[in-house]
């Protein structure tokens, strides 16, 4: 999980959340790795270990994102703003294309399919977001629900726990 610093957690769990969603999309890129070309599928267990992995390293992206934009200050809504637009958003978008192309453990693909679905749909609720000021201060203070809750729930109960809260 991202451990935000104590000023930083005064302002609510939602951007600790925020950079918990950019390291589950990419967290779950080791994942299969695949066109089909004749490898086996990974296990669960491979999958889950690899996607945890990434969300280690992701989160050390998403760190630096966040202290590069917003810094040691008490996130404004521009600064806000801007970290979902440049930091939070591309991630998960990129992630979650990537992910269409893995193969998912054999059995898994539901499961899979679902997380996937979750996570464009994050995509477009923090889209809308970032498009309004306001949404971007509401949901920072915690008064808008994250649009990528589903998203790091379906992951959490697969198994990922690196990226979803978890750990």
């Amino acid at each position: 999980m991202v451990r935000a610093r104590d000023e930083e957690e005064t302002m609510t769990g939602t951007t600790t959340k925020m950079l918990l969603a950019a390291g589950l999309a990419a967290g779950l890129l080791a994942a299969g790795c695949g066109d089909d070309d004749g490898e086996d599928a990974p296990t669960r267990s491979e999958y889950i270990a690899s996607s945890n992995a990434l969300c280690k390293e992701s989160e050390a992206t998403a760190e630096e994102a966040f202290g590069r934009i917003i810094g040691g200050d008490r996130p404004t809504p521009v600064k806000a703003q801007r970290f979902l637009k440049e930091g939070v958003i591309p991630a998960i978008r990129r992630n979650v294309a990537e992910r269409e192309a893995l193969t998912p453990p054999d059995g898994d693909e539901a499961e899979v399919e679902a997380m996937i679905s979750a996570g464009k749909q994050a995509i477009a609720g923090l889209e809308q977001v970032a498009a309004d000021r306001e949404q971007v201060e509401a949901l920072f203070r915690g008064k808008l629900r994250d649009p990528a809750t589903e998203f790091d729930s379906l992951s959490g109960e697969y198994g990922i726990d690196q990226c979803s809260g978890g750990n």
